[in-house]
């Protein structure tokens, strides 16, 4: 009769831990409620929102809203097509971009961020037409 060496035992305790482990992820991954399954909470389903006053108000639903984005932007003949198509009634031109803070300063003046080139700090920047965003 041979006996295992002290590696093979280790590795043998090894994948025998290894296969409890996984099995036990499995059966926790079949056993636990999913998010899909879950009890819907019918108050958040209501139609009416209630107040700090106790009146009840109706919600009204959010309207769809659809966004086409592509780096460097459509051009004015693309914007032009999905503005003459019947299935939106609105659209909206964003324009956006990164800007670089390089500085900043308090109201006095007094440096307050000032990074080693060439970090900097990255601010998401968006204009609109205020017309056409407001409805």
């Amino acid at each position: 009769m041979t006996t295992a060496t002290p590696s093979a035992r280790r590795k043998r305790t090894f994948l025998i831990l290894l296969a409890v482990l996984a099995l036990a992820t499995v059966a926790f991954a079949l056993l636990s409620p999913r998010a899909d399954t879950a009890a819907i909470d019918e108050p958040a389903l209501a139609e009416h929102d209630e107040v700090a006053s106790g009146e009840t108000h109706p919600i009204a639903p959010p309207p769809p809203a659809y966004l086409a984005w592509i780096s460097g932007g459509f051009t004015s003949d693309f914007r032009a097509q999905v503005r003459t198509e019947e299935a939106f009634t609105a659209t909206v031109v964003v324009a956006g971009d990164t800007r670089w803070m390089t500085r900043s300063t308090d109201a006095d003046g007094k440096v307050v961020d000032d990074p080693m080139g060439p970090f900097a700090f990255p601010i998401d920047a968006f204009a609109v037409n205020p017309v056409e965003y407001a409805p």
